[in-house]
C-alpha cells in the first residue's frame, strides 16, 4: 500500500507582495517622465496598508 497523496490547499490568506529596486517611467508629449527609481516595497500576508491623502 503506497503513501496517500497529500493535497496543498494554499489561499491567498498566505501570500505577500513584494517588489525590489523597480524603475517607471511614462511618456508625457516627446519626454520621458521618470515617476520611480529604485523602488522596493514588502507587504507580509496579512498586513494591512492604506494611503489617506
Amino acid at each position: 500500500m503506497g503513501t496517500p497523496a497529500v493535497e496543498e490547499n494554499r489561499s491567498t490568506q498566505d501570500l505577500g507582495i513584494e517588489f525590489e529596486h523597480v524603475d517607471h517611467s511614462f511618456i508625457h508629449g516627446n519626454r520621458a517622465v521618470l515617476v520611480l527609481k529604485d523602488f522596493s516595497l514588502n507587504i507580509e500576508p496579512a498586513e494591512f496598508v492604506s494611503d489617506d491623502d
